[in-house]
């Protein structure tokens, strides 16, 4: 393995297990938001706010991807999750803006989370399954 890729991969590591936090935060925050009386409106600008940070992250994975396709090549398991990412925060935001129920937001969330595992191992993210299982509990 060349210094150039393994130096790529640790960047990419570093991004995703970023944007994947920021996007447990966001879904913690938001669910915290609906049960709160007293800080709903805070904790929901902090849910959107770490969502936002999740999503300026995994646009700089993908374009950490295009940019070094010849040194990493094209993974599935990095489009899925990229992918998934984009669904939640679709959903998140178009529920947040019609006032509509974060089930699906939830559901989401959940199928994100999952495509993290393949990533993590690919990755050699340290404690990667038990990350997810962590981000999965109610």
């Amino acid at each position: 393995m060349s210094d150039t890729f393994t130096e790529k991969k640790e960047i990419l590591k570093s991004l995703f297990i970023s944007g994947f936090f920021h996007s447990v935060n966001s879904h913690e925050l938001l669910f915290k938001s609906i049960d709160s009386e007293n800080r709903k409106t805070e904790q929901l600008i902090a849910a959107t706010t770490h969502l936002s940070e999740a999503h300026a992250i995994y646009t700089q994975i993908n374009i950490f991807l295009t940019e070094n396709i010849d040194i990493l090549g094209e993974r599935e398991e990095l489009n899925e999750n990229i992918q998934l990412f984009d669904v939640y925060n679709k959903e998140v935001l178009k529920n947040i803006a019609s006032n509509h129920s974060h089930q699906w937001s939830d559901i989401e969330f959940r199928y994100f989370v999952e495509s993290f595992k393949p990533v993590a191992e690919l990755l050699e993210i340290p404690d990667g399954v038990s990350i997810v299982e962590e981000a999965l509990k109610d």
